[in-house]
């Protein structure tokens, strides 16, 4: 069985552009995100349909160009809890999820266990 590779194929440009529209779209939710060895962990809370409209976008755009990624989503009274896993990752989970978190939910207060 090969391993995905574990690089983005978006342009440099692409990239900033979607850091971007994830930052913009911060400011309508409160966001916290856990690290642990082999996954992250978010709780979204806000309007749980503009979240659910943002989550669905996000995870088309994010397998298009991540497929090493896995969004797991559960609807939660206030929002969406989230798991994020990142497939062959060689040990380098932590270091990987740290920075997609940092990029998809950017107001996410980060805890690392």
């Amino acid at each position: 069985m090969s391993s995905l590779p574990i690089a983005c194929s978006l342009t440099a440009l692409d990239l900033t552009a979607v850091k971007e529209h994830y930052r913009a779209a911060a400011s309508n939710y409160h966001a916290t995100a856990r690290i642990s060895d082999d996954h992250a962990s978010i709780s979204l809370s806000g309007d749980k349909a503009a979240l659910g409209a943002l989550l669905a976008e996000m995870i088309e755009r994010e397998n298009a160009c991540c497929p090493f990624l896995t969004f797991d989503i559960t609807e939660t009274d206030e929002g969406y809890d989230i798991r994020l896993r990142v497939l062959d990752a060689a040990g380098l989970e932590r270091d990987i999820l740290s920075e997609l978190v940092a990029a998809l939910f950017p107001t996410a207060a980060l805890t690392v266990a």
